[in-house]
């Protein structure tokens, strides 16, 4: 998934408030942006990565917006290692298996899968960036995460991870492969399979599949203001 990074919108209000002291916390808390992503044909692993207004969360069909067909869908993880199928219709927009709109919020963070079948599509996430840290806690085993600012991220220098494991592993995905990272603390951090430092960014919207050996690792992602 090849990522075009957008956030002119968001930058200029950043700074427009970094001299507007005197502004409401709400009013600080809607810096809107937004970015685009360039799916690959098949699956792509793709994040909830901007809230609604003053902190709400949004349902889908405000989160994501494209070039979408009839058949396309999305499938969102929920830390029970189950997926709420959720498939588009030109009329309808995005419906559930039930055929109902796709009403539920969806909370920054979440981690879903998009498929455009047999063709790539240009994709905006938009809504409002979150200006603090963004903080994931893990479940035990193997669990799809999505980070919740609209960043790419390099494994071992923009996030603050508490309570690996070594043996503890990552995997990004690019195409239709993946690249793993396994971690182990006395060499480093993040480490390719040749040993080496981890030299893959988490492209900016995407997830990760992450295997932590016991529940509770905590990962932490700094805001755009940070």
């Amino acid at each position: 998934m090849n990522a075009k990074r957008i956030l002119a919108c968001a930058a200029l209000l950043l700074g427009l408030l970094s001299f507007n002291a005197p502004l409401s916390a709400a009013v600080e808390s809607d810096v809107v942006g937004y970015t685009t992503i360039t799916t690959t044909p098949g699956f792509n692993m793709v994040g909830v990565i901007f809230n609604g207004l003053d902190g709400k969360e949004m349902p889908l069909g405000e989160i994501v917006s494209g070039d979408f067909q009839d058949g396309d869908e999305i499938q969102v993880y929920a830390k029970n290692g189950n997926y709420q199928v959720y498939t588009y219709w030109k009329d309808s927009g995005w419906l559930n298996s039930a055929f109902e709109e796709a009403k539920a919020p969806l909370a920054l963070g979440t981690a879903f899968w998009l498929k455009t079948p047999n063709r790539s599509v240009e994709v905006t996430l938009k809504g409002a960036v979150l200006t603090g840290e963004y903080k994931y806690e893990s479940v035990e085993g193997l669990q799809m995460v999505a980070l919740g600012v609209p960043k790419a991220f390099d494994l071992n220098k923009d996030l603050t991870w508490e309570g690996l494991a070594d043996g503890d592993e990552i995997q990004i995905r690019e195409g239709e492969s993946y690249i793993p990272y396994t971690y182990w603390k006395d060499s480093g951090g993040w480490l390719d399979a040749g040993f080496n430092p981890a030299d893959k960014e988490v492209p900016i919207g995407a997830s990760v599949w992450l295997r932590t050996a016991k529940a509770g690792v905590t990962v932490i992602a700094r805001g755009l203001n940070n």
